[in-house]
């Protein structure tokens, strides 16, 4: 990919991977604008890194959505690559009864509804461009899920899904159709979890270093690190492969308390 010639839009991009994300492609890129749902921590981004710019989006609002879509067709009509990051991620435990019903609707919202909703307002201006990209990023935990957050794995596995078939279809066309699929990554998001053995938490930096190359060298699916173990594991051994990941959950009861 050419990346010296991309005007970019990440979800989820004030902290964790989208930040880390951001923070490289602009060295690479036109223009990155980052979206998220906390104005106080756009601004804090901006005022150390001033070469990006902000705007504030609840990509699980709708109604923030065409704002968002209208503000890029009005303010940046050369956008031409969508970044899917946005994420949450919760405990629930189905026994304990821990959780709300409406908490695992937000959840999907956010994680599966909102990338599929930006892809749909994007994609047809997308393919007016000369060349244009979305990226969705999913998870390792997509091939293999981690039981305790049973909606996360779930969005993930449909995201990943619905990523091959949009390539698909497009294929043709000049939209390229990329997944991030990183590992357990130290962020904001996992800090609470504890190191698997095995799957140590990864450098955000480093991991957007791998993203960058693999986007310069057109690698479609990307599965750094543990996610590449996750994958095989679920090929070459599914029918053990949720029993081995989930081996030692019980000493993680803790998280559901806190969810």
């Amino acid at each position: 990919m050419n990346l010296s010639n991309k005007k970019v839009l990440i979800t989820g991009g004030s902290s964790g991977i989208g930040l880390a994300f951001a923070k490289a492609l602009s060295k690479e890129v036109k223009k990155v604008i980052i979206c998220g749902r906390s104005e106080e921590k756009l601004n804090n981004v901006k005022a150390e890194n001033p070469q990006l710019d902000i705007i504030r989006c609840d990509v699980s609002d709708r109604n923030d959505v065409e704002r968002l879509h209208q503000t890029m067709t009005d303010q940046h009509p050369d956008l031409n690559m969508l970044i899917n990051n946005a994420g949450v991620f919760q405990f629930y435990s189905f026994e304990k009864r821990n959780h709300t019903f409406e908490a695992l609707e937000k959840e999907i919202e956010i994680d599966f509804v909102a990338p599929m909703r930006l892809i749909d307002k994007f994609l047809p201006d997308f393919m007016s461009k000369e060349e244009a990209a979305i990226v969705n990023v999913t998870s390792g935990l997509a091939f293999v899920p981690f039981s305790m957050a049973p909606v996360y794995c779930a969005t993930k596995a449909g995201l990943h899904s619905y990523t091959e078939s949009l390539r698909e279809q497009l294929k043709n066309t000049n939209v390229s159709i990329y997944e991030m699929c990183p590992p357990l990554v130290d962020t904001p998001m996992t800090e609470k979890m504890p190191e698997a053995k095995g799957f140590k938490k990864e450098n955000a930096e480093e991991l957007a270093s791998i993203f960058v190359k693999g986007l310069r060298n057109n690698k479609l699916e990307m599965r750094p690190k543990a996610s590449s173990q996750l994958f095989t594991l679920r090929r070459f051994m599914s029918g053990k492969s949720v029993s081995m990941i989930n081996k030692g959950n019980a000493d993680m009861e803790y998280l559901y308390n806190e969810s």
